[in-house]
């Protein structure tokens, strides 16, 4: 649960940020949301990873 919690904090303070440079990157605020899901579900499936080393 700690996990969750961590990963939720990593998100929550830099998700402007991510979104401002998914949309640099695809130029559309719906392919933007799409690239920065698919970003944050590949980086929770390491960060629960890494976290149980």
């Amino acid at each position: 649960m700690d996990d969750d919690v961590g990963f939720r904090e990593f998100v929550e303070a830099r998700l402007v940020r991510l979104s401002r440079v998914a949309y640099l990157l695809t130029g559309q605020h719906h392919d933007a949301e799409d690239l920065l899901q698919a970003a944050l579900v590949k980086v929770a499936a390491r960060w629960r990873r890494e976290r149980a080393r």
